[in-house]
């Protein structure tokens, strides 16, 4: 398999132009291709480039709105609600970025609901912006059941449900991000393993390395543990 090296530029042109003509706007366009440029230059890769065929698939299938406008409403001092009008969430959080970081410092503590909305990107690219801030953030995600918990059969779990970030304490970092990801063989990474023909190993065990199936359901053997995974921000 060839590769090639892309300036971060690049990347972020590539995805502009592969989004805009497969029936994004410029608003939904550019805050995807935001996060798939940011999770490249931290080197994750499945959150990059690799993400993008998938974005189009879901306007092309019509179900994501690549030209939704989302609709920011405040519900109370301290909450606020987000409908993403089918679009993604890139773009719904940053239409309410900046009311969510006012309500907080205002009122000590706010919570934002991005409701009507896809979610397809890391979880650490929804914290940073808030960080930057100097708060402290939680991010949930609820949304398609692609795993089991250990000793369950059924899919209930997403793979990155919950992630936390703040301030480092000892001045190490500007931030740190710590992220759950509950199977062991990360169903993303596995895609991208698959996509640049590389072996599909998954979680290692006594007895050897288990194969990595993506096409397949995630079973509770790939659940074994929660992996908690903590993120250096630049």
């Amino acid at each position: 398999m060839t590769s090639i090296n892309l300036s971060l530029d690049r990347i972020r042109s590539i995805t502009m132009l592969a989004l805009t003509r497969n029936g994004f706007s410029d608003k939904q366009a550019r805050a995807v291709a935001d996060v798939v440029t940011r999770a490249e230059a931290d080197g994750c890769q499945s959150h990059g480039l690799y993400r993008v065929p998938g974005y189009v698939a879901a306007v092309r299938s019509g179900r994501a709105n690549g030209a939704a406008e989302p609709r920011v409403n405040m519900r109370a001092p301290g909450v606020i609600y987000v409908d993403g009008d089918r679009g993604f969430a890139p773009a719904a959080f940053e239409a309410a970025r900046t009311a969510l970081i006012s309500a907080a410092r205002q009122n000590g503590i706010a919570a934002l609901a991005c409701g009507n909305t896809h979610h397809f990107s890391a979880l650490w690219a929804d914290l940073e912006p808030l960080i930057a801030a100097d708060l402290v953030a939680w991010c949930y995600v609820v949304g398609q059941c692609a795993v089991a918990p250990h000793g369950g059969v059924r899919r209930l779990l997403g793979t990155n449900p919950v992630a936390f970030g703040c301030r480092d304490p000892k001045g190490v970092h500007s931030s740190s991000i710590l992220r759950q990801a509950p199977p062991r063989a990360v169903r993303s990474n596995c895609g991208t393993r698959r996509a640049n023909g590389s072996p599909r190993d998954g979680p290692s065990t006594a007895k050897g390395t288990r194969p990595c199936m993506p096409e397949a359901p995630w079973a509770a053997r790939f659940c074994r543990s929660a992996v908690t995974r903590v993120r250096p921000c630049r």
